[in-house]
């Protein structure tokens, strides 16, 4: 599919989308898991990049991949997770 042909949502399309707030999907155009073009000030996130993000993620709930929870508490020592020490892995 060319560019001209290519279908953009905006932060707030993709949040709908994925049912999740729009600082989630920002912080995922900022870690690059979701790839995106800056217009202006605002970004534009094309419809095959959200369908691959989309697939990757399924792909990695198959158990081939290791699954890293996208937020957590701001301090694991709160304890939220009962002994911090079990859930270390969780935010390397």
């Amino acid at each position: 599919m060319s560019h001209t042909e290519d279908e953009f949502y905006t932060i707030k399309d993709i949040a709908a989308k994925l049912k999740v707030c729009t600082n989630t999907v920002r912080a995922l155009v900022k870690s690059k898991e979701i790839p995106a073009l800056k217009v202006g000030h605002q970004w534009r996130i094309t419809a095959d990049d959200l369908n691959t993000f989309i697939d990757q993620r399924k792909q990695s709930h198959d158990g081939s991949k290791k699954v890293v929870p996208l937020t957590g508490p701001k301090h694991a020592s709160q304890g939220i997770f009962g002994d911090d020490a079990d859930h270390d892995d969780l935010f390397a």
